[in-house]
């Protein structure tokens, strides 16, 4: 994992289990709603340049990434030794050289081609998540053998295939919970658990509610 880079939105799901041992991760919450905010000491337009692009980064990427460990360790430096303004100053310079850093690093990414139709499959899966898919097919579809479909999917979406169209499922059936009358078991047959219990353990799972409680917290927030 040494040179991995993730990038979230608040929505994302994401997950890592278990951490390999001596693994030190930098991570950073940087606030970007609002279309008119300006970000650090970055113009509107700068900032709105740099927005485009950190929404446009993919969830997970492998790079050399030799600069942004030293930025943070330049951010952490400055904030230890420093005092008062020219503190401030200074690590909000650091903080720009470092999103500034990331940017160019997310530039080396998949093929262009494969990154195409990936697009396309993801796209697929989000549309259609009730149909059967395997990783042959898809891998096929994006032009690559099953073994190296796997490893540019994660880098676009975080997760592996199947991890990914769970999640296109959970969303689909909160949409379906939020309609009166589709009963769980419909709802889970309908978008291919084998049951409802399976449905239930998977939803509460990436929820933290069970499908009934979500739907009536659901309702009752409406």
């Amino acid at each position: 994992m040494a040179d991995d880079l993730f990038f979230n939105r608040p929505e994302d799901a994401h997950r890592l289990l278990d951490y390999p041992k001596g693994t030190v991760l930098y991570g950073m919450l940087i606030r970007t709603e609002g279309s008119k905010r300006t970000l650090l000491r970055f113009t509107q337009a700068e900032s709105a340049e740099v927005r485009k692009r950190l929404y446009a980064l993919p969830a997970h990427l492998v790079a050399n990434t030799a600069l942004a460990k030293r930025e943070f360790a330049e951010l952490f430096h400055a904030y230890d030794s420093l005092q008062g303004r020219y503190r401030t100053l200074c690590m909000t310079a650091i903080i720009m050289r470092l999103i500034t850093g990331l940017l160019e690093i997310s530039r080396h990414g998949p093929p262009a081609s494969h990154s195409d139709r990936i697009g396309a499959i993801i796209e697929t899966l989000r549309r259609a998540p009730e149909k059967q898919y395997d990783i042959d097919t898809l891998a096929r579809q994006a032009a690559l053998s099953p073994s190296h479909f796997i490893n540019p999917f994660k880098a676009v979406t975080g997760l592996p295939p199947y991890h990914f169209l769970l999640t296109c499922r959970i969303e689909e059936a909160k949409r379906r919970l939020r309609v009166k009358g589709l009963s769980v078991t419909r709802i889970a047959q309908d978008l291919g658990f084998c049951s409802s219990q399976h449905f239930s353990s998977h939803f509460k799972r990436a929820t933290g509610m069970t499908p009934l409680a979500w739907r009536k917290n659901s309702h009752s927030s409406r």
